[in-house]
């Protein structure tokens, strides 16, 4: 398979980021890493909030 795309910068947004897995934004490099970080804190809170109102 040849990367025909050579020298091109990768463009990813935000929202595609997975909360599940980061072990394939380590690969893309720490700022892709640094951002899945903010997601899945702004998940938890989320869920932590959610599980709040529950109880």
């Amino acid at each position: 398979m040849e990367n025909n795309q050579k020298g091109k910068k990768l463009k990813m947004k935000l929202s595609n980021i997975p909360i599940d897995s980061s072990l394939g934004l380590l690969a893309v490099g720490d700022v892709a890493f640094t951002e899945w970080r903010k997601v899945k804190t702004a998940n938890n809170a989320i869920i932590d909030a959610k599980s709040k109102e529950d109880k």
